[in-house]
């Protein structure tokens, strides 16, 4: 994988650079690009893990002064030199695990994440698909897992896919997340907030899909 043009900066072994880069495996890399309505490239940057495997981002939002936030997937551990120098950013645990990362307006990189549920005998497969904002600046990821994630109370032990939802303010601080799901598989695709005036509070939507009673009776095939 690689850049062919423009401002690429590459996340991977140990590797910071701006240019061109090559991987001779056939993985998925990962990537963010802004353009300008003319389709002038503004400033990019291509993700991969430290074993080299299928890393991939799903979604993408802007937020307050231009700043991007995008979430996806990574099946590795990823270092970045500026940010967590000779380590990984967050411990990898296994399979695929979320990834979330924020840009300045100029392509900046400010923080990035990554999580996965815990399981010391079996590999789990945990996802990102949604991000959005707040006015504020904190971001907003949702998406699932097969397993119970480090911040749930909830236990899963048929293994069934959850939805989650948690909550970075704008310096990359977690600040809360919840873990939901019925018996069956649950998942989140699409995520936003609204701030209500009138009773001065935000409020998060989640849409996805349930194969079990999830807020009412599931209606089969």
């Amino acid at each position: 994988a690689g850049g062919t043009g423009g401002d690429f900066t590459t996340l991977g072994y140990g590797l910071l650079t701006t240019g061109v880069y090559n991987v001779d495996v056939p993985n998925d890399d990962a990537f963010v690009g802004v353009y300008s309505p003319q389709g002038v490239l503004y400033w990019g940057w291509l993700i991969n893990d430290d074993a080299f495997q299928n890393d991939e981002m799903e979604a993408v939002a802007f937020g307050p002064n231009d700043i991007v936030a995008v979430v996806g997937h990574v099946q590795g551990p990823v270092i970045i030199p500026s940010v967590s120098g000779s380590n990984p950013i967050d411990p990898y645990q296994s399979g695929s695990d979320v990834f979330v990362a924020m840009f300045s307006s100029t392509g900046v990189l400010l923080w990035a994440h990554s999580f996965g549920a815990i399981d010391q005998f079996n590999s789990q497969d945990d996802y990102g698909w949604a991000v959005a904002f707040d006015p504020d600046g904190n971001v907003y990821v949702g998406g699932e897992t097969p397993g119970k994630l480090p911040f749930s109370d909830k236990e899963n032990p048929n293994q069934k896919l959850d939805c989650f939802i948690l909550k970075y303010n704008i310096s990359g601080d977690f600040q809360w997340g919840i873990q939901i799901g019925t018996e069956q598989d649950e998942s989140v695709y699409g995520l936003d907030y609204r701030f209500d005036e009138d009773s001065g509070e935000g409020v998060v939507v989640m849409t996805g899909y349930s194969l079990g009673n999830m807020y009412g009776p599931n209606q089969g095939d």
